[in-house]
């Protein structure tokens, strides 16, 4: 693929990923980029950037024209389907970090497929192996191993080629599935020591936790030491936003969701 196309969607991957984009919708509020999107969000932003890519003209001129249909795994997480106009299909999640997009060929049934994760540390403490495929071209698993100084830790994902939306989802469509959303999160990961991190808006208290994945600790914003001082500007130089702005957009979310509720209450009623 042209290495345009490729750096497009590493920004996507590496954008981080949040439980919010199908409120905002649902209201009607555009989100700031900066606080990346959930899974069918992303999938979205992928689909986008394959349209204007093709109609703009790249390098490679005999992918034209991409199109892109979003995969269901696990009932609700979305990744993508990129078809070029030779008939080729790639696989490409950006919610696990991966660089670029795989091709699904006749290989997957002989061994895995790699590729590699971004990683925006120089001297990452974490290590997101290579995202593998394996199965056949119409029905294949995703895994994904991340070696901490701790332990490692393995994820799996299925998909089936057949399993996809007939169209373009909402980014809320999941989110209209559930009766009740979970506390508002934000997933980024460090650019000072390669963790993946989670903010959590906890809606009981108002009060926001920063949680290290892959370890036992955890830490609220309002604490005063030394630690977490240096955390908090870890986290601002990797999101390129204030705590000040963290903390608003928390806050705003939080009325974002109750009103989002209100909406698909009302949808479902109407059902």
């Amino acid at each position: 693929m042209d290495h345009k196309l490729i750096y497009s969607l590493q920004n996507v991957s590496s954008k981080p990923l949040n439980n919010l984009s199908g409120a905002y919708f649902a209201v009607g509020e555009q989100m700031d980029s900066r606080f990346g999107g959930n899974c069918i969000a992303k999938s979205l932003e992928v689909a986008e950037i394959c349209e204007n890519y093709s109609k703009g003209g790249g390098i490679d001129c005999e992918m034209y024209p991409l199109s892109v249909q979003t995969m269901i795994a696990a009932k609700t997480h979305r990744a993508c389907l990129i078809t070029d106009s030779q008939g080729r299909q790639y696989f490409f999640d950006p919610s696990f970090y991966m660089a670029e997009p795989v091709l699904i060929s006749d290989d997957l049934l002989c061994d895995e497929i790699e590729v590699s994760c971004i990683n925006p540390c120089q001297f990452p403490a974490v290590f997101y192996s290579d995202i593998s495929l394996f199965g056949t071209t119409s029905n294949f698993a995703l895994s994904w191993s991340v070696e901490t100084p701790y332990r490692e830790y393995e994820f799996s994902y299925k998909y089936n080629i057949a399993d996809l939306d007939l169209v373009l989802p909402t980014p809320d469509i999941a989110d209209r599935t559930r009766s009740a959303m979970p506390n508002c999160f934000l997933r980024f990961l460090n650019t000072e020591d390669g963790f993946l991190y989670c903010l959590q808006y906890m809606s009981f208290s108002g009060r926001i936790i920063l949680k290290p994945h892959f370890t036992s600790k955890m830490y609220y914003l309002d604490e005063n030491n030394y630690l977490l001082k240096n955390l908090i500007s870890q986290m601002e130089l990797s999101l390129n936003l204030t705590e000040s702005e963290i903390r608003r957009f928390f806050l705003d979310s939080h009325q974002i969701v109750q009103d989002a509720n209100v909406i698909w209450s009302r949808k479902d009623a109407i059902k």
